[in-house]
């Protein structure tokens, strides 16, 4: 999977909940912890899952990789996670050839809209971060890995989905 991204909900509510981690592994035997969350998160078991969308760049254009949930409960029966709605896509990236967010040749599947995710790498946006100017722009899910970064100048984006910001946004 090119610029695979891992979308699910989780709900953790209880007063001994453990730690829940997303994990990734080339051979099934060593497993990179892609993300993580720790304690009761949710104040209710009537309260709305979480929606996480994580990059899945360790393993990014590896065939025959794997993906699991690792869960390591609490000391009690108040210690469950649910997990639901667990997709894999592919993201469209950046790739960074200027810093002009409507240049499709910026983008791995062209411009993204409301209806498509996007995924901006810290590796293409170093030097030509995506920047949003002159008009407003749209995605639905979007991703910033850490180190990367991002510009809007005077104009909106408007996200329909997730906004995961591990990087920088100006």
């Amino acid at each position: 999977v090119q610029n695979g991204l891992l979308n699910f909900e989780y709900h953790a509510y209880g007063s001994n909940i453990g730690t829940l981690e997303a994990q990734t592994s080339d051979d099934g035997n060593t497993w990179i912890t892609a993300w993580s969350v720790t304690g009761q998160q949710h104040s209710s078991g009537s309260e709305a899952a979480t929606a996480v969308s994580v990059g899945l760049n360790a393993i990014s254009g590896r065939e025959g990789v794997y993906v699991r949930f690792k869960y390591t409960s609490g000391s009690s029966l108040q210690s469950d996670i649910a997990i639901d709605n667990v997709t894999i896509d592919q993201a469209n990236s950046w790739v960074g050839n200027s810093t002009d967010w409507f240049d499709a040749a910026n983008w791995t599947a062209g411009v993204p809209t409301a209806e498509t995710d996007a995924s901006i790498p810290a590796s293409s946006s170093s030097a030509n971060p995506p920047t949003i100017m002159g008009a407003n722009a749209s995605v639905k899910t979007i991703t910033f890995e850490a180190g990367s970064q991002m510009i809007i100048e005077g104009n909106t984006l408007n996200v329909y989905g997730n906004w995961v910001n591990n990087g920088d946004v100006q």
